[in-house]
């Protein structure tokens, strides 16, 4: 049934589709290199005297396909090792050039003039690798997928700058080995260049990226002239050294630790690459940003090891991936409290499990064969539970061993079409648990790239103690990509079986949806306007099953860029029918009913060239019935004091008044209790950067989230999901949550790929039914409560294969 109603979904999609002439891409012919130029910035090297060159560049913005302002000369070579890029960036006022300094990888956010060179080997529109830098020397280099950035990916390559009489310079040398590349004799690659002049807020191209075509890397140009490269051993290795000190508060007692462990990358051939972690440490990764979850979901969190973010594009296929369960919180962590026994108090409750390591690899083969895998293995975990009046301790195991597998087979297609398949597969023997998770997905667009066919459909399986429980998802999408025009319609459906968040992460499942998204957006500056973009979108969602009705939601959303570069935006949503919540109830079969509603946002940005700038964001929301509504407030400012120490505050306000939720479930009556609260949130995060040369840098991020809950009257759930009389039922506390998380971190790359770094950690969480506190009152409290602070020192440093060679 599931696979006849995609195949028809599919057909009918395809019948959309046309043929049209494709755009003609530019091209550039390189050529080898007998003596490597020197990486100084200067271009009087002999190679570079008779190098070919562009200059036909193009405005991407403001004027998208404008003639540039300021003459760009750009030239390419080769050799067995590396390529080459030499870039003469003539500006008529060298001395107006921005140069704000930042740590590695913030290159697109600094107030600071750009240039960079976007790689696709391949040469199928879908991914590249950029490597970029600013005028002040600050290296970027990415993953980029058709349309988003991936700035966790860290080669090592070399590049240097000048900023001379006539502008500025800018010379690279991207070796081989930071490159993946098909085995042929002749080689073919997309290639783009980009400039940003930013005190003028102009965007440059070498090949011409409309901005009425989704995606920007699918309209590079062409690279041609690479011959009979054959590439040394890709090999290097990264021992790393840590030593942690923390204090409690609470016990006044500190704890030492030493770590050791190593990374190597090594290519297996032109195309792919293993990753290994052997014993990893991710103990200076930034803090989570803990919040108060009254809902029945779990929290999602960001990724934020590099090793699970650097090169992992493939592994989103199919959406069915989660790395955050690798080394993730242990799974009977929130069982501890309920096995203490008279006397005893938990001691220590790791947030997280242990890996021993993990293994990835990825690549390409010559015909467009994607394939990824990856494995990781984490240790036992234990709780530390002890008696206060014998004064022993215990031990309760949260999380026993666990193995954690996934490949991914990605085929290209051409024309920026693939399929791909994808499968996890976890492994937990101490709980009897077993789960693997199998998905499809496909993209089909037409020969002009105006119009695309997309999709996926996955299979869960679920075993636990000899029993099996299966699962279906599955989505259709036919897009509109290019034009002023633009639309996406969409039907999707998850079964109530299907459980993919072994691996991955599912909020719910049980749902179909269909929706309608279209776009009008004018990139053509008019009047005071540079850009002004619309999107409006209609949702119905539905249980799965039984097919019930769940939501009608009207989304619009406009937003104007003026020439000064501030922007201005208007957000509006309407429920024009009351919906169902069949999830907040907590209880299979039942649902809240919820009136209809409307919210509107207001946005406000100001220019970031200048030295203070604002980003300011309104919000109302209102339903109909209890008086519900909620208000928010954000504000960002940020200030500039200087190219090298920047400030910047994040505040967030928001009020939900008459806020219903659940309370509680009675199953000896089978009663739902619902209770009417009131809930003030407010966020402060603090953040400063100094930067002290183009490899050292100290940063600062301090944030306190305060989250208080009242609760008012509790009412009984009727049957139809409304709400009954007032009840009695008062069996609730009012809550007042508190977390702080401090992070400073010094790190100082004193070699190509080597790194030094001390950081400091502060965490605070408090938890109590106090309400009647103001903010400083509340805030000292916490201060009050029990503090981790934690010290690590971690040395790494990158060792390559040839370079050791040569040593010994």
């Amino acid at each position: 049934m599931y696979l006849k109603r995609i195949v028809l979904l599919t057909h009918l999609l395809c019948v959309f589709f046309f043929a049209e002439a494709q755009a003609t891409r530019k091209t550039f012919v390189t050529a080898r290199c007998e003596q490597a130029p020197r990486i100084d910035a200067r271009l009087n090297d002999e190679a570079w005297k008779n190098a070919p060159f562009v200059e036909d560049f193009i405005q991407q913005s403001p004027v998208n396909g404008g003639k540039p302002s300021e003459r760009s000369h750009v030239k390419v070579l080769y050799d067995d090792n590396a390529l080459y890029v030499g870039a003469m960036l003539y500006d008529s006022a060298p001395d107006s050039i921005l140069t704000e300094y930042g740590p590695r990888d913030s290159g697109d956010q600094l107030n600071a003039d750009l240039f960079s060179i976007e790689i696709n080997p391949w040469n199928d529109g879908r991914t590249a690798m950029e490597f970029m830098v600013s005028a002040s020397g600050i290296q970027m280099d990415s993953h980029n997928t058709i349309s988003a950035m991936n700035k966790s990916w860290n080669a090592v390559w070399d590049s240097h700058i000048r900023i001379t009489e006539e502008g500025w310079i800018v010379e690279m040398r991207i070796p081989y080995s930071a490159l993946r590349f098909p085995k042929t004799e002749v080689q073919v690659w997309e290639m783009n260049f980009f400039r940003l002049i930013k005190r003028k807020n102009e965007g440059i191209t070498w090949n011409f990226v409309d901005k009425d075509i989704v995606g920007w890397l699918n309209q590079a140009g062409e690279l041609h002239g690479i011959k009979g490269v054959e590439p040394k051993t890709r090999l290097s290795f990264s021992p790393y050294v840590s030593s942690y000190v923390s204090r409690n508060s609470d016990t006044h007692e500190n704890s030492w630790s030493v770590k050791g462990g190593m990374d190597v990358k090594y290519g297996i051939n032109e195309s792919f690459t293993l990753d290994m972690m052997l014993i990893p440490d991710f103990g200076q990764v930034q803090s989570d940003d803990q919040e108060l979850n009254l809902t029945p979901f779990e929290t999602f969190y960001d990724e934020k090891r590099s090793f699970f973010t650097e090169g992992t594009e493939i592994f989103n296929k199919g959406d069915i991936f989660y790395s955050r369960r690798l080394g993730g919180e242990p799974v009977n962590r929130g069982k501890v409290a309920e096995s203490l026994e008279e006397n005893e108090v938990i001691t220590e409750n790791p947030n997280d499990t242990r890996l021993i390591n993990a293994v990835k690899l990825s690549g390409r083969t010559n015909k467009g064969l994607g394939i990824g895998f990856i494995n990781a293995v984490n240790s036992k975990t234990y709780a530390h539970i002890k008696d206060t009046l014998k004064q022993t301790t215990r031990n309760y195991l949260t999380q026993g061993v666990a193995n954690y597998n996934m490949i991914v087979l990605d085929q290209s297609l051409g024309n920026q079409s693939y399929v791909s398949f994808a499968n996890t597969h976890m492994i937990h023997p101490h709980d009897d648990y077993r789960s693997m998770v199998s998905a499809t997905e496909f993209k089909l667009t037409n020969s002009s790239g105006s119009y695309a066919v997309s999709g996926n459909a996955a299979l869960s399986q679920n075993k636990e103690l000899g029993s099996s429980n299966n699962g279906l998802r599955y989505k259709v999408q036919l897009s509109r990509i290019k034009g002023k025009f633009q639309f996406d319609l969409i039907h999707s459906a998850i079964d109530h079986r299907f459980d993919p968040n072994a691996m991955g992460y599912l909020e719910k499942n049980n749902e179909q949806s269909n929706v309608a998204v279209f776009k009008y957006n004018n990139y053509k500056p008019f009047g005071n306007i540079n850009e002004f973009t619309n999107q409006m979108s209609i949702t119905h969602n539905s249980l799965y099953h039984p097919n019930r009705f769940s939501k009608l939601e009207i989304y619009w959303q406009s937003r104007l860029v003026f020439q000064n570069y501030s922007a201005l935006a208007l957000e509006w949503s309407l429920t024009p029918v009351p919906k169902y919540d069949f999830y907040e109830p907590r209880v299979e079969g039942r649902k809240y009913k919820e009136p209809t509603d409307y919210w509107l946002r207001l946005t406000h940005d100001t220019d970031h060239r200048k030295a203070l700038a604002l980003n300011t964001r309104v919000a109302f929301w209102k339903g109909r019935t209890f008086g519900k509504a909620s208000y928010w407030l954000e504000l960002t400012p940020q200030l500039r004091i200087s190219d090298k120490l920047l400030l910047k505050h994040y505040f967030y306000y928001e009020l939900n008044k008459n806020s219903l939720g659940f309370a509680s479930y009675q199953q000896e009556t089978g009663n739902v209790y619902f209770v009417n609260r009131d809930i003030n949130t407010l966020a402060n995060t603090f953040e400063a950067r100094w930067i002290f040369t183009q490899k050292s840098s100290l940063s600062l991020r301090a944030r306190h989230y305060w989250s208080e809950v009242e609760y008012k009257e509790s009412y009984l759930l009727e049957k139809d999901g409304s709400m009954g009389d007032q009840s009695e039922y008062e069996n609730h506390n009012h809550i007042n949550y508190n977390a702080l998380n401090v992070d400073m971190i010094y790190t100082w790359e004193f070699a190509p790929g080597s790194e030094l770094s001390l950081a400091w950690k502060n965490n605070v969480q408090a938890n109590d039914s106090r309400i009647d506190r103001n903010y400083w009152e509340n805030f000292s409290n916490m201060l009050g409560k029990n503090q981790i602070n934690s010290l690590s020192l971690r040395l790494r440093y990158y060792i390559d294969y040839h370079k050791l060679k040569k040593v010994l």
